[in-house]
């Protein structure tokens, strides 16, 4: 979520704020593993190009001392029509003046209230608040696997956030039957068409190839009979 979230946000400082950035690509390649869940995790878009209606935007993944990985993304950039920015497509830096008081659990709404159980909830565990929302959402299905989007996972548009989508098909590409959890080492997922977020989305995960170290694998998510992203991965033992 962080790499399409920062790449994006750096893309629309080049072509406006509000332009509506379709993702088509969004690749991570992960040299080694983040383990110190204490820290935060920074994501830094270093190189954008544009080119006739499509953008592309690379950066670096750092832990609070070194770079642990890479991400590049490629965007769609329509003609025509205007989206809400929101507040990490400003690049203006904030003032301590600007920043508003603290919300109180009374304040928000139910999807709102929702969200704060999950990002709560995944206090208690050993996963990241995006790794905690897709497991938590995610069955086993007949085909493989079954998410069912909440309002947490929806992007301006109302559909399934690009990031969350590569966090299924991470989960769910490795293979079951593991003594011990692989890390993801590289992923790349297409995106050919918007994931509908009032619909289930089914994961069909294909096992390509392994080596004693290596395993690679293809990830694909349906609706209905419609496939709506492939992945490919790779995990490393």
């Amino acid at each position: 979520m962080l790499a399409d979230l920062t790449l994006g946000g750096a893309l629309r400082q080049e072509v406006g704020r509000t332009r509506p950035l379709p993702t088509l690509s969004l690749t991570l390649d992960l040299a080694g593993p983040h383990n110190d869940d204490s820290s935060s995790v920074t994501a830094v878009a270093q190189e954008i190009a544009v080119g006739d209606s499509v953008g592309t935007t690379a950066g670096t993944l750092h832990g609070p001392q070194t770079a642990f990985g890479h991400c590049a993304a490629t965007f769609a950039i329509p003609s025509r029509g205007c989206q809400e920015a929101l507040p990490w497509d400003n690049s203006d830096a904030i003032q301590q003046n600007d920043v508003p008081s603290p919300l109180q659990p009374s304040d928000l709404g139910h999807d709102d209230q929702t969200l704060l159980r999950s990002v709560l909830a995944a206090e208690e565990t050993d996963r990241s608040w995006g790794d905690h929302l897709v497991k938590e959402a995610t069955t086993d299905s007949p085909d493989g696997y079954l998410l069912t989007p909440t309002p947490a996972m929806t992007n301006r548009t109302g559909a399934v956030q690009g990031g969350v989508l590569f966090a299924l098909a991470a989960q769910c590409g490795a293979p079951r039957d593991e003594s011990s959890r692989p890390r993801l080492l590289s992923g790349t997922m297409r995106f050919l068409t918007g994931t509908d977020a009032s619909r289930p989305v089914t994961v069909q995960p294909l096992a390509e190839y392994a080596t004693r170290r290596s395993l690679f694998a293809q990830v694909r998510l349906w609706q209905g009979e419609n496939v709506r992203a492939v992945a490919g991965l790779v995990y490393r033992r």
